[in-house]
């Protein structure tokens, strides 16, 4: 049976990295309300490999502690792209054609806003965030640790944060363990598909039929053990699952 492939998250903006990357145009006269105390530039930083998403740390949380402005710096320092998430007009900020093709991004128009973008260094002044995934070699930015706006989460929290998760049955297929052999399945329409453990690039999901009172993936486990199999969820860096909204 096939299942569309589909995959949650929270991100916005974009900007270039050091060796490799691309350079991004720098943007000048944006309303600005987030200023850079680091005291080395992106381009001066030392960085060491990191492998994570930042996402978008939620309205009330973030604004507590924030203007609501999000900025995302160039590897100059200065700002690349601000971003207000309660601007009702943001519309198509992001698309492939386009200067910000993150992991994810809502503009809050058929779902809450959100952002969410892969981490692939950091330094003690900033992370370099990857603000456009299609693009060879990727487009890179820049964000500060301290930015209450945004969090940043380890892949395995990130796979166990999806509610309901979409994948591409064809070109990967249920399996009985972690690049074991094929499992013979039936998921039924519409399904409620959870994951449950994470083990490197593999992860186990539990599947059963929507309910009003949508069971937990300890839920699920009890009362059917035997829907449940391993998939991939990240093949040589590229994502494979996504998170699914009705």
């Amino acid at each position: 049976m096939f299942v569309f492939l589909l995959l949650v998250a929270m991100t916005v903006s974009g900007c270039s990295s050091g060796s490799g990357s691309t350079e991004i145009p720098q943007k000048d006269g944006r309303p600005v309300q987030n200023s850079t105390n680091a005291s080395k530039r992106p381009a001066e930083a030392d960085f060491k490999p990191a492998d994570g998403v930042v996402i978008f740390n939620g309205r009330e949380e973030a604004l507590k502690a924030a203007s609501g402005m999000i900025t995302i710096y160039g590897k100059d320092g200065r700002p690349w792209k601000v971003i207000d998430h309660d601007d009702d007009s943001l519309g198509s900020l992001s698309g492939e054609e386009g200067d910000f093709y993150p992991l994810f991004f809502s503009n809050g128009a058929s779902r809450d806003f959100g952002i969410e973008m892969r981490v692939e260094r950091r330094s003690e002044d900033w992370i370099e965030v990857v603000v456009h995934e299609t693009r060879n070699p990727k487009t890179k930015g820049y964000i500060r640790p301290s930015d209450p706006l945004f969090k940043f989460w380890t892949w395995d929290e990130w796979v166990k944060n999806h509610f309901n998760i979409r994948f591409d049955s064809g070109s990967n297929p249920v399996l009985d363990a972690p690049d074991g052999k094929r499992k013979i399945v039936v998921i039924t329409d519409g399904p409620l598909i959870r994951p449950d453990e994470v083990k490197g690039d593999w992860v186990q999901i539990r599947w059963t039929k929507h309910e009003p009172d949508e069971p937990t993936v300890e839920q699920m486990a009890a009362s059917h053990p035997e829907d449940a199999g391993w998939i991939r969820w990240r093949k040589d860096g590229k994502i494979l699952i996504e998170e699914y909204y009705p």
